[in-house]
């Protein structure tokens, strides 16, 4: 059985009917409904920006590591030709997608890693400043501690 769309059966997904979503393949079509609706948040965000402020546009666009998720799941479990037949993982439409996903896992992997190794950098470099609030022969303004008449009267002593 083909299943036909047309574009509102796309853009509104619940006038497609659920005879339609009952299938087999019902997870990979309400995936790509919810990536196709994130995805418009996250655009339509984009162009107002400025007026929603920085912070929670941020928080907003987080939501475009869902909308890959989603497509990605869309991709793999969606028939080629929209009838409901088994999916073949190992079809060249599906490979591609699966390599994009791998390619994408990887590129998030290393990003990651690298955010993490600044982090822990950052965070070390606050624990010894909070540990050691003044260095030896001086303060933290420069300043020699109170007390103390600085290194060039110890060597005239």
């Amino acid at each position: 059985m083909r299943i036909e769309y047309e574009f509102t059966d796309l853009v509104l997904t619940s006038h497609a009917g659920l005879a339609a979503l009952a299938g087999a393949h019902s997870a990979a079509y309400l995936a790509g409904a919810a990536a196709l609706y994130l995805l418009a948040l996250v655009v339509v965000t984009s162009y107002y920006r400025r007026e929603i402020g920085r912070a929670p546009w941020k928080v907003i666009h987080y939501a475009a590591y869902a909308v890959a998720i989603l497509s990605y799941v869309h991709g793999i479990l969606t028939d080629p030709t929209l009838t409901d037949k088994a999916v073949d993982l190992l079809d060249a439409e599906k490979v591609s997608v699966e390599l994009c996903l791998v390619l994408a896992l990887a590129a998030t992997a290393v990003r990651m890693h690298g955010r993490w190794r600044k982090y822990t950098q950052e965070r070390d470099q606050a624990a010894l400043r909070r540990a050691a609030p003044w260095r030896p022969g001086g303060t933290p303004d420069g300043n020699p501690p109170s007390g103390s008449r600085g290194a060039g009267a110890r060597a005239r002593r």
